[in-house]
C-alpha cells in the first residue's frame, strides 16, 4: 500500500550558503499531539518542540501515515500554508512555507497550533523535523493528555475540582491538584499554621504545623507568628510598627526594616537579644515598655546587642542597651 504523506513547512524566502562542514550533533525534535475522536474521524493538535543544541530553527516538518488516508480540517499557526504536492512513493502532502525567518521554531522553543483531522485512527505518526543547513531529525509523534488544575489564586498549587486536559498547560493551569482553597494564595500544601495556646489571635513561632487545612483540634492554630507568651491572652507580638506602616513584628530590626519615615515603633517591656541597625534615610521613634496590649508603658525594653545609627534620625525612649 502506498504511503501518504503530509508535511507542514516555513520555507525562509532566503539562500544560505553553507562555508563549514556539518556539525557531527544531529539538531532534535520533539512533537506531541492531542488525539480527539470525531466519531468516524480523528482530530489530531500537534506541538512541536525545537530541542537542538546547536542552534538551528525548524522550517520544515513531515508526517509520515501508514497507510492511505484523507487528510481535511487543516488548520496551521500563522506564517505556515499548505499546498498540495506530489512525490515519490508519496500520493499527497501538505507544503507549507513562510516568507520570513520570523515563523522559522528556533532553538528551545515550540509552537502549538499545528492540526489536521484524517479519516482512521492514525495514533503516533513518523514525522521528519528539517532544520535550517539541511539537517533533519525524524522520530514519532507522542500522545499527550495531560490533566492541568485551576490555580486561580497564583500560588502554584491547583484545584483538584477545576481541571482540562491538554498536551500544555492553558494560562492560570498548573499540573498540582493538592490546593485546598484556590482563592488563597497562603492557603496551601507548604502552609505554615502556628499554634494560638491562649487564643488571643497571635501564633506561637516555635510550634507548627504544615499542612493545606486549618488544623482541628480543641487547641487553635492561626497563619501568623506574632505571639511572643503564647500562655498569656493579655500579651501578644513584642513589636508594634504606628504610622504609615502600621503592623506588628517580632524583632526590632524587622519593623525598623518595613518603617517609614516618621513612623513609631513600640516596644514591648521585653529583653531582645539582636543587634539594631539603624542605616536608612528615614527618622524614626523607638518607644518601649510597653504592656502586651500597648496601650501603655510603665516599664523599658531591653537590648540585648548592639545598636548602630549610620543613617536616618532616631528618637528613643524606655530603652536599655546591656
Amino acid at each position: 500500500m502506498k504511503n501518504r504523506r503530509f508535511i507542514i513547512s516555513a520555507f525562509a524566502a532566503a539562500i544560505i550558503l553553507l562555508t563549514a562542514s556539518y556539525a557531527l550533533a544531529l539538531p532534535e525534535a520533539f512533537i506531541v499531539y492531542k488525539e480527539t475522536d470525531l466519531g468516524g474521524s480523528w482530530q489530531y493538535d500537534y506541538t512541536i518542540y525545537n530541542i537542538s543544541t546547536e542552534g538551528e530553527a525548524i522550517h520544515e516538518v513531515f508526517f509520515y501515515f501508514a497507510g492511505d488516508v484523507a487528510v481535511t480540517g487543516t488548520s496551521l499557526p500563522a506564517g505556515w500554508h499548505g499546498v498540495p504536492w506530489t512525490g515519490a512513493y508519496t500520493i499527497s502532502y501538505l507544503n507549507a512555507y513562510s516568507t520570513e525567518f520570523t515563523y522559522d521554531i528556533v532553538a528551545w522553543d515550540s509552537a502549538s497550533g499545528f492540526s489536521f483531522t484524517t479519516d482512521y485512527r492514525a495514533g503516533n505518526i513518523l514525522y521528519e523535523a528539517h532544520f535550517s543547513g539541511d539537517k533533519y531529525s525524524s522520530g514519532t509523534t507522542v500522545l499527550c493528555l495531560f490533566s492541568f488544575f485551576r490555580d486561580a489564586d497564583g500560588d502554584g498549587f491547583g484545584d483538584p475540582e477545576d481541571t482540562v486536559q491538554s498536551c500544555l498547560a492553558p494560562e492560570g493551569y498548573v499540573a498540582d491538584n493538592t490546593d485546598c482553597d484556590d482563592g488563597q494564595a497562603q492557603i496551601n500544601p507548604q502552609t505554615l499554621w502556628y499554634r494560638d495556646n491562649d487564643e488571643d489571635g497571635y501564633g506561637n513561632p516555635a510550634i507548627y504545623l504544615q499542612q493545606c487545612t486549618v488544623p482541628s483540634g480543641p487547641t487553635p492554630y492561626v497563619l501568623n507568628t506574632l505571639d511572643y507568651n503564647d500562655t498569656d491572652p493579655s500579651i501578644g507580638p513584642s513589636v508594634k510598627l504606628s504610622g504609615t506602616s502600621a503592623g506588628y513584628y517580632l524583632s526590632l530590626q524587622a519593623a525598623y526594616d518595613e518603617a517609614s519615615n516618621g513612623d513609631t515603633i513600640q516596644a514591648a517591656a521585653v529583653v531582645f537579644n539582636e543587634n539594631l541597625y539603624i542605616d536608612q534615610n528615614k527618622s524614626v521613634a523607638i518607644d518601649g515598655g510597653y504592656n502586651g496590649t500597648f496601650t501603655s508603658s510603665s516599664g523599658s525594653t531591653t537590648i540585648q546587642g548592639n545598636m548602630s545609627v549610620a543613617g536616618g534620625g532616631l528618637a528613643i525612649g524606655n530603652v536599655v542597651l546591656q
